[in-house]
């Protein structure tokens, strides 16, 4: 950062440049004016290279600026290119601020890995950001993915395995976008180039503090409200703790202490599974092609013929952890071997599987109040829709393998219902624009739409039945201020003939001939 002359600086600039002190160098701050996202000084310059957006001065002021309404397309393209943004919004309307600036805040810091929303996201995909520890007896490591609420966490010991063998199979496994490390870790430097060389993760260090035992647990225990570990299984699991803790207060720290969608924390399960380390995930080609780095040529490439998103990320999953009980296996390939025989009933799933959405990502998005919108209860909706459908294909059929599934799956009729009387079929794209609740739904709301709408009808009924308690014809109106908003203006000589003023008029101006009120 070029050295700034904070004393020179606007008041504005002023609120920007204490922002900018509190984030990495390497953090772009976009700050929200009006209708735009603007960078100052190396921010600017910055951003201008990485986007090829022009670069402008302001006196000897760096700055750029990109439109709010297409900031997502500009953030996906910072997102591909591994940044990280601070977004500064406006707390309050510009056009109610007289005399000072416009109230803004830190609402968010967006970065590789805490993306939620559909546009910067690969459907087919997960999209992990990983945390690391290590210490003298071998490794701790946590991943999730926050847009569908899945938290993992182990630790590797060198007690039993090679523990970074196995650490870089978990992150080829896993190969997730981002990864978040305590500073110290940052000098182990052949670690760092068999990592880089194994996922394109964009690396950080974060607080030591964090990463240590006992502030990952408090941490931990906190946020699950639970007074021990022993139902996670962590309990006994010190260096996972240290890399859930540290990853938890990541997240806590960009998402602005809301994560309402990670629930709990799941140990790696080993057993019963096949581990296949880095190279042979690799040289197999199971998910990337080894000399095109691309998934045309791979196992996961021939069998992915799955119908919906979560399909296509569990396949994944499957391929990366085979079975290793023969009882398991040949019970999967039953189901297989039914699915194969009967056309029909494959064919009728997939019918149906093709148009429920993502519906994992759209169950979690909603937890995030100020990032979903209506469409996603839509979709939520349209996707419960054809439960009872599958899940009636699936009986018929008469699997014995999936029989306890069956019975697991709840058709949520009662969220359906509700969502189909209450939101409307087409709701707008963004919660602010309103327009979402249907009417005849909520009587409050139908009433508050109706005073949007009609206004200028309710200030006069309001007047009328203002005049009407003392018997009044004149002397008695009702006006607008930006001062005073809506106010009850009486002229002096109406105010001699009225007895008593009311105790919830509350004098706010007097006038040369009149007094004004609010209630």
């Amino acid at each position: 950062m070029k050295e700034i002359e904070e004393r020179k600086l606007t008041p504005m600039l002023k609120h920007w440049y204490s922002i900018r002190k509190r984030y990495p160098s390497d953090y772009l701050i976009a700050y929200r004016m009006g209708d735009f996202y603007e960078f100052f000084y190396n921010d600017a310059e910055r951003i201008s290279k990485l986007l090829g957006i022009t670069l402008t001065k302001r006196g000897n002021i760096p700055l750029a600026g990109i439109p709010h309404h297409s900031g997502h397309n500009y953030f996906n393209n910072l997102m591909n290119l591994g940044e990280t943004l601070v977004i500064v919004e406006q707390l309050e309307d510009p056009s109610t601020v007289k005399g000072r600036i416009v109230k803004r805040g830190v609402t968010r810091i967006i970065s590789p890995g805490t993306i939620i929303e559909p546009n910067l996201l690969k459907s087919n995909e997960n999209n992990y950001i990983a945390s690391m520890v290590k210490e003298r007896n071998g490794f701790g490591v946590a991943f999730t993915d926050i847009s569908t609420g899945e938290f993992v966490a182990t630790e590797l010991s060198n007690k039993h395995q090679d523990s970074q063998e196995k650490l870089l199979s978990l992150f080829s496994q896993y190969d997730p976008v981002e990864l978040i490390i305590p500073p110290d870790l940052k000098n182990d430097e052949r670690l760092f180039i068999i990592l880089t060389d194994l996922t394109k993760a964009i690396i950080k260090s974060y607080e030591e503090h964090v990463f240590l035992y006992e502030e990952a647990h408090v941490l931990i225990s906190r946020h699950f409200k639970i007074s021990n570990l022993e139902s996670f299984g962590l309990e006994d699991k010190t260096m996972a703790i240290q890399a859930a803790g540290g990853l938890l207060a990541f997240l806590k720290d960009t998402q602005r202490d809301v994560i309402p969608n990670i629930f709990k924390i799941n140990v790696i399960q080993e057993e019963n599974v096949l581990h296949l380390d880095y190279i042979t995930q690799r040289n197999l080609e199971l998910i990337n092609s080894l000399w095109e780095r691309g998934k045309d040529a791979t196992l996961y490439s021939i069998f992915n013929h799955t119908q919906t998103p979560m399909g296509a990320r569990l396949l994944k999953k499957f391929i990366l952890q085979p079975l290793t009980e023969i009882e398991e296996i040949n019970q999967r390939l039953k189901i297989v071997q039914k699915f194969k025989d009967d056309i029909f009933l494959r064919s009728d799933l997939r019918e149906e599987l093709g148009v429920i959405g993502d519906l994992e990502r759209f169950i979690n998005r909603i937890n995030f109040a100020g990032r979903t919108n209506a469409r996603d209860l839509i979709n939520i909706k349209n996707s419960l829709e054809k439960v009872p459908i599958i899940k009636e294909s699936l009986e018929k059929a008469d699997i014995p393998e999936i029989s306890h599934f069956l019975e697991k799956i709840n058709t949520f009729n009662e969220i359906k219902d509700l969502i189909t009387i209450s939101i409307k079929d087409n709701p707008p794209i963004t919660i602010r624009e309103g327009n979402i609740i249907k009417d005849g739904f909520n009587n409050d709301v139908d009433e508050l739409r109706d005073i949007i709408h009609n206004g200028k009808k309710y200030v006069l009924d309001y007047e009328r039945e203002q005049k009407k308690k003392w018997n009044l014809t004149t002397g008695l109106k009702v006006g607008y201020n930006n001062i005073l908003g809506y106010y009850i203006e009486i002229t002096l000589r109406t105010l001699n003939n009225i007895k008593t003023i009311p105790e919830d008029y509350i004098e706010r101006a007097t006038l040369k001939n009149a007094k004004r009120y609010t209630t």
